[in-house]
Order: structure tokens, then sequence, then C-alpha cells
């Protein structure tokens, strides 16, 4: 009977090992398949998501009780976004994306400070994530209290400071001041993000790394590329 008893704790011992070993196999792979896979598509079907919202088709993806329980010991999610804290912009929502698809950055104005390049070196570190996308919005609040010089105190004033280099490179542009310097913020944010190097674990250079800045519409639902 001891015999028996021993015998069968082996087994499970074995077992679990087993499936612990095929666990971290799985996560080993999924981030590898993340981080081997061009940013060029994972950008572009992000885009083909946010034409499938704007167009009011979404899919919904990875939105059930189902994924959410095969996320609960892992995430491997396929971009980093950072973006603005707006309540209109959520980027699974306009990317017609899922739970643990996008690795998401919020903050008033998309501004990169050291807490978001801390948000940004774990997931590349940690994640295997090598495609960031900086997500500015049309008629955002922050960048607007900016351009019109509001009389803020405390830390809104901190954040307007953040914002002000992209407004001064913006403001002499014909056009829509607020919109140019979305833009420029856009592209200000995505220069720093490259010039840290200190974002890269020794195995990756900044030429694995796939950085893209885009403009959301509110109106339209409609995603825009910023050149860069």
């Amino acid at each position: 009977m001891k015999k028996l008893f021993l015998a069968a704790m082996a087994i499970q011992i074995a077992a679990a090992s087993f499936a612990q070993s095929q666990a971290s196999k799985d996560v080993a792979y999924a981030k590898m398949k993340v981080s081997n896979t061009p940013g060029s598509s994972i950008y572009n079907d992000l885009m083909l998501g946010n034409k499938r919202f704007a167009r009011n088709h979404p899919l919904h993806p990875h939105q059930d009780t189902l994924y959410m329980h095969k996320l609960s010991s892992t995430q491997h999610p396929k971009a980093i976004v950072l973006t603005c804290s707006d309540s209109r912009v959520s980027p699974e929502i306009v990317f017609d994306q899922g739970l643990g698809d996008l690795f998401v950055i919020r903050n008033a104005g998309n501004v990169v400070d050291n807490d978001v390049l801390g948000s940004i070196e774990y997931a590349i570190e940690h994640l295997g994530v090598t495609t960031i996308i900086v997500l500015g919005h049309e008629s955002c609040g922050a960048v607007t209290a900016t351009v019109n010089h509001l009389n803020t105190n405390n830390h809104i004033m901190d954040l307007e400071k953040s914002i002000t280099p992209a407004y001064r490179l913006a403001e002499n542009k014909p056009g829509n001041k607020v919109h140019n310097t979305v833009v420029q913020n856009v592209e200000l944010s995505i220069e720093e993000i490259r010039n840290d190097k200190s974002l890269l674990p020794a195995t990756l250079h900044l030429s694995d790394i796939s950085i893209y800045g885009a403009v959301y519409d509110l109106a339209t639902g409609v995603v825009t590329p910023v050149s860069h």
C-alpha cells in the first residue's frame, strides 16, 4: 500500500513538473512570437483594426471569459501604446483589440517622463514587446491649455511645461495651433523614447525597436499616422 502511495505521489510530482515546464515554454514561445513579428506587421494590424472600428464593423477579439482565463497567469501584448488619459481615447477599442493585446501607458497629453520610460522598459525587457505607438488625439485638453496659456496651478502647470517644447516648435506653422502642437508633441515623445538608450537590454539594439506616431480623431474615430 505504501509503495502504491509513493508511486502515485511520484507520478503527481512528475506531472506537475511537466506542466510547469510546458507553461514556461508556452510563455517563452509567446514572447518570442511577439518579438519576432515585424513591427510593420503589428502596426498594420492595428491600423486595420482601427478601420473596422471607424466603419462600425469591429470584431471585438479576445474579449470573452475563456480568453481572460488564458491570460490569468501570463501576458504577451503585441505593442506598447503611449496615449492620453482622455476618456474618449481607449486604444483597445479604437484599434479593435482585446485583453492582453496592448500594453497601454496613459497620462494627460501622452507626455514622456521617467514613469513612462520605466513602463516602456518593463514591457521591452520582461514582456518582449518591440513595437511602440505614441497616440495623440485631436482637441487634447492638455495641449489646448498649453497653447492658450491658461493660468493653471500646481501639477497641471508641470504638465503644461512638458508640452511647451512641442508648442514652441508648432506655434509659427500655418494651420490650427492645437492640431499642430498635438502632432509635434507626438513627434517629440518619439524622439525622447528613441534617445533613451537605457530602455534597451543588452540583447537588443535600437534597430530592433519599431516606433510609430499617430493622431486619433475624436469625431471620426480614424487614426492618422504621423510622419516621422
